[in-house]
């Protein structure tokens, strides 16, 4: 369970090597990514090397405010980013705590051409949402047009990246596709945390959706409730 209050003098506990474990176990370290001269063997070592993280308990945060958004897309706040990203919304690769190689997490493959401009994306087939429900490359394609929607407030998340392209092969296979690479490039990619397309339908304003605030994620933890002036609560995915 994780608490991450607000407005409130709790404690701030560093989360970084516990729950990046969680991270590592929820997300089958052991899955290879296939890109040669990107990702050596030895990423998710770090983690590996961890001991056993104890079972049960509460874990506090402090975060300085309510959040506005629960949605790592249009969420600009960096306590909330640090509360979502990697906990809440799974990373399609997740990186390694000491070497800061990518390991292979939402994805369980990935394979960059030669030229450095199509990164091909294997998602997970066990990857589900809090529902139930699979991952698919549909969510993905969901997250890419809502990314790119103007009328969605993601302009800093648009301008970070940089314009790209998506397509879809199969429910589990996509491709980014970029036409001018940078030393940053493969690193945004691996780090989108998509959101749940099924809990949007319908939605005409997504900057006012009633999911911006009660997400379903993909990740090792799962929201439970929000108390605005005192506590954000999540508890653990089983």
């Amino acid at each position: 369970k994780v608490k991450i209050f607000s407005m409130l003098d709790a404690t701030l506990i560093s989360m970084e090597r516990n729950m990046l474990r969680l991270v590592l176990l929820s997300c089958a370290l052991g899955l290879s990514a296939n890109a040669e001269n990107i990702y050596s063997k030895n990423a998710g070592q770090g983690f590996a090397s961890l001991p056993t993280a104890k079972k049960g308990g509460t874990l506090y945060m402090r975060v300085l405010g309510n959040p506005k958004v629960l949605n790592p897309l249009i969420n600009h706040d960096v306590d909330v980013r640090n509360m979502l990203d990697g906990q809440m919304f799974a990373y399609l690769m997740h990186p390694d705590k000491d070497s800061t190689e990518y390991f292979p997490s939402l994805a369980e493959k990935l394979d960059v051409s030669k030229d450095r401009k199509t990164y091909t994306y294997t998602l997970r087939k066990e990857a589900v949402w809090d529902d139930g429900t699979p991952v698919t490359t549909d969510d993905v394609e969901f997250f890419y047009n809502t990314m790119w929607n103007d009328k969605v407030d993601a302009a800093p998340a648009r301008a970070f990246v940089g314009p790209f392209k998506f397509e879809k092969v199969d429910k589990q296979t996509f491709k980014f596709i970029v036409e001018n690479p940078n030393i940053n490039t493969v690193r945004n990619f691996n780090e989108f945390t998509i959101f749940q397309k099924k809990q949007f339908d319908g939605v005409t304003d997504f900057n006012s959706a009633k999911g911006i605030m009660q997400p379903v994620g993909n990740g090792p933890y799962k929201f439970k409730s929000f108390v605005r002036d005192q506590k954000v609560e999540f508890e653990r995915n089983k």
